[in-house]
């Protein structure tokens, strides 16, 4: 065998080897899952945080969850958790459907299958980017319970971004669902699960939940009972689009306001294998964001917060105007209209009338605004994901890199750049004066030196002379 061969055996068995290999399994990436999005079957990654290794087990279109994880769809893969990772549907007049198999969840579990708008407005305290409306890593943000359920219990709700009780409707009541043959939905073997989210004028209406088993079906429906702006208040955050989420989770006496009656309120979860497969996406916009309403033709104006039910109105009260999620979109509300106008009457520029110090002069007012420093906002230094609040925390606000920038926020307003160019001028020449004052000083010293030593030979030469 020559060494070339060799070489090119070894480059055959590498190429094999990594072709043979599952595509992006590893790190947080479980694999990926198949599923149908307006008759057209596509492929999602599933990104695990919690749980075992192994406990999210995807096999084409079916997903097996043991006890512990909580997943999501991505539409890329990554070895550890981005904002822009997440693979997000969109609900509006639209219908998801898939089968569930629970037989072998126990009272006191809860497996969960629903929608939040993440990404949150940062890591979160878990690390990877999520929100709910119970505020379980840090981030609240829109959520909705499609499935948290066991073979006992089985429960729908809607949450505005701050209402962690949510509008829940519960269909284990009676002989709707339950372990046994005298339920329409016999637990005991799988079923079939459908949401279909209705808008009326252009907003969230009603949701409509049907468990179908056998030819048997009983439904649960979310309306105005739910309070008179309720769903509504929720259909830009799905207009904007949703990522959805699997979970199961559960510990003793965790589950009583799910599952109490009929089990116990301190119950166990016995921690059985769940499996949900066949999800399928359809009507509406299918799964696709439909085109956001036009802007203004012109002039400064706040536009919807992505995955946010709140107002730009409500976000910069509550003083998060520096918050990079904001950024691009509230300049209204957060102080950000600014420009520069053409001066009526004059053949000069803003930044010439700037620099030559003539802000103050009556015929400037409400023109030149941005070259005067009038304008007072918090825009982020470019790059920059911890907003302008955390960098003035951290006592950010006088570095180099930061002039300009988190004006508000620093209470640098009316400070303009050519001011703080001016004064890093000042800066630098204070420092060159430095310079040259302490070597002039040294230049004195040396020179004084020498006439001293001078006057020292003279007096020695004097001295001789005399003897």
């Amino acid at each position: 065998h020559t060494p070339l061969s060799m070489s090119c055996a070894v480059l055959y068995c590498a190429l094999f080897l990594l072709y043979s290999l599952p595509l992006c399994s590893g790190g947080i990436i479980t694999g990926s899952l198949t599923w149908t999005k307006n008759s057209q079957s596509v492929s999602s990654y599933l990104a695990q945080t919690g749980g075992a290794n192994g406990a999210v087990t995807p096999s084409s279109s079916s997903v097996t969850i043991q006890h512990g994880p909580r997943f999501y769809f991505a539409s890329t893969s990554s070895d550890s958790f981005q904002p822009n990772m997440f693979e997000k549907i969109y609900l509006l007049d639209s219908t998801l459907s898939f089968s569930v198999d629970l037989s072998a969840v126990g009272c006191g579990c809860n497996v969960a299958l629903y929608t939040v708008s993440m990404p949150g407005g940062g890591p979160s305290s878990c690390g990877d980017y999520y929100c709910d409306a119970n505020n379980v890593c840090g981030q609240r943000c829109t959520e909705m319970d499609i499935m948290e359920a066991n073979n006992n219990a089985f429960q729908v709700a809607a949450h505005q971004s701050t209402d962690g009780g949510g509008c829940a409707r519960k269909l284990h009541q009676g002989d709707k669902y339950g372990w046994g043959s005298q339920y329409t939905i016999n637990t005991q073997k799988a079923f079939d699960v459908s949401i279909t989210f209705t808008t009326s004028g252009g907003s969230l209406s009603s949701i409509v939940t049907t468990l179908t088993q056998s030819g048997r079906s009983v439904s649960v429906v979310h309306d105005s009972a739910c309070g008179g702006n309720y769903l509504s208040s929720m259909t830009q955050s799905m207009r904007d689009g949703m990522v959805l989420v699997f979970s199961y989770w559960g510990n003793s006496g965790e589950m009583g306001w799910l599952d109490s009656p009929p089990c116990s309120s301190s119950a166990t979860c016995n921690k059985g294998n769940a499996r949900i497969w066949n999800i399928k996406l359809s009507g509406g916009s299918g799964g696709s964001n439909p085109p956001p309403p036009p802007p203004p033709s012109s002039g400064c104006y706040d536009k919807p917060i992505p995955g946010s039910d709140t107002t730009c109105a409500q976000q910069a009260g509550w003083g998060k105007c520096g918050e990079w999620y904001i950024q691009g979109y509230c300049d209204l509300s957060c102080g950000r209209c600014c420009e520069d106008k053409p001066i009526p009457g004059s053949d000069t520029t803003c930044a010439q009338q700037a620099g030559w110090g003539k802000c103050g002069e009556w015929y400037i007012q409400g023109y030149c605004d941005i070259s005067c420093g009038r304008c007072c906002g918090d825009v982020p230094p470019v790059g920059d994901t911890y907003g302008c609040a955390q960098q003035a925390a951290w006592g950010k606000c006088n570095e180099s890199w930061m002039k300009g920038y988190c004006k508000k926020t620093c209470n640098t307003c009316g400070i303009t750049k050519m001011t703080e160019e001016k004064t890093a001028d000042g800066e630098e020449s204070n420092e060159t004066q430095v310079i040259v004052g302490v070597t002039v000083a040294a230049v004195v010293v040396v020179a004084i030196a020498i006439v001293v030593a001078v006057v020292m030979v003279l007096r020695r030469k004097r001295v001789v002379e005399t003897i």
